[in-house]
């Protein structure tokens, strides 16, 4: 998800397989807190378990983007259980031990963490699995709240009469003087209105934030690059961050 500046917004979805009840009620604390401070990035825990065979279980008839995993439990350990799932989500390790690390990194987990566990330290981890997640996956709520809110039409003023135009049709425009002259690809309209008004009726990215969201829009969105100058970030291939 992205807010209307174009921050990108994500929710993870984990569990936590731990067999130490307080271990539990301490990453729920700062995953509480998290969740009510970060401005970017949510975990929802969908389960929580206390061994092994519970996240085996779980996990043969769910999905999820992250275990939060203990090592040291009853019958089958943290590193056995890694091993032995097939297509396992991200994995944080988090135990008392820190000498399972080496062991636990060359399973290719995405981190570490030694209890007890402090939120700037369970915030960094986080930024790990986000960075991790395919982009797919990371821009689909985005994705999802610009089609929701970008409308499909803009009514245009041309020689005293309104014409209704798709706003995917739209590929740039450009200030001229009391008009605006906007490109419906190859067909140039000149538009009885003034650049800013214009730009007051449709759905605008922060220019600082186009890069962020240019390659990944599905529905017509716009920045203004230039004092003159608006582009539909739907026939953007590549952004030049040092010139916006």
């Amino acid at each position: 998800m992205a807010d209307q500046s174009g921050v990108n917004f994500m929710t993870i979805s984990a569990i936590i397989i731990d067999d130490e009840p307080l271990a539990h009620e301490v990453l729920t604390h700062h995953i509480a807190n998290l969740n009510g401070t970060s401005e970017q990035t949510k975990v929802d825990v969908k389960f929580h378990g206390y061994n092994a065979t519970d996240a085996i279980k779980w996990l043969s008839e769910h999905s999820v983007d992250l275990i939060f995993l203990d090592i040291k439990m009853p019958n089958l350990s943290g590193i056995e259980l890694v091993k032995v799932l097939a297509n396992r989500p991200q994995v944080i390790f988090v135990t008392a031990y820190q000498e399972h690390a080496v062991e636990a990194f060359e399973l290719d987990v995405t981190d570490y963490l030694v209890k007890p566990v402090s939120a700037p330290r369970l915030m960094q981890a986080l930024d790990k699995v986000q960075k991790r997640l395919p982009i797919n996956t990371r821009n689909q709520e985005q994705t999802h709240l610009l089609a929701e809110e970008t409308p499909r039409t803009i009514s245009l003023n041309i020689s005293g009469a309104k014409r209704i135009v798709s706003l995917s049709d739209i590929h740039w425009f450009e200030a001229y003087g009391n008009y605006v002259k906007v490109w419906l690809g190859e067909e140039m309209l000149l538009v009885n209105s003034s650049f800013k008004q214009l730009l007051e009726q449709l759905p605008l990215i922060n220019p600082n934030q186009a890069n962020k969201v240019s390659l990944n829009v599905t529905q017509p969105r716009f920045a203004k690059v230039h004092k003159s100058y608006g582009v539909n970030l739907l026939f953007v291939e590549q952004v030049n961050t040092e010139t916006l």
